[in-house]
């Protein structure tokens, strides 16, 4: 069997619309953190920029979040289109910083606007370590 190109691709910004300055801004006014944009774009660290080291509570806060801009989350133009045709010569993995108990959530809008895109594999709670051991990685933070 030929080995295939491994592409790894961040869903939120890349596949779906998602704004983490308004992330971290609702985490902000909802739980009182003292959550820092600048921080994220700098550090690229869900800890350091919401402040938070308990993963249940920052897990919380993006189902929280998640509920509050559900049917707002729409495909970014093209993503459809470029991705099933990346999954016809390359095996694609889908990864994002979402917590696991989002999983259910996340393939319900993967089914909703990306219906018959293959992928391999859907690697939750990246929010340090993107980075998989692949050729190509497709990500709003790199």
């Amino acid at each position: 069997m030929a080995h295939r190109l491994k592409i790894g691709v961040d869903i939120d910004g890349v596949l779906i619309t998602m704004d983490t300055k308004q992330y971290l801004e609702f985490c902000a006014k909802q739980f009182g953190w003292n959550a820092s944009y600048d921080v994220y774009v700098q550090t690229h660290s869900w800890i350091q920029a919401t402040g938070q080291t308990d993963d249940a509570l920052i897990s919380h806060a993006w189902g929280v979040y998640l509920e509050t801009i559900e049917n707002a989350q729409q495909p970014i133009e093209g993503a459809h289109d470029v991705l099933r045709a990346l999954g016809n010569s390359a095996d694609i993995y889908l990864i994002t910083a979402r917590p696991v108990d989002q999983l259910e959530a996340t393939e319900a809008i993967l089914r909703k606007h990306l219906p018959d895109v293959k992928y391999i594999e859907l690697s939750m709670s990246n929010r340090e370590n993107k980075i998989q051991p692949l050729l190509i990685l497709i990500s709003t933070t790199i």
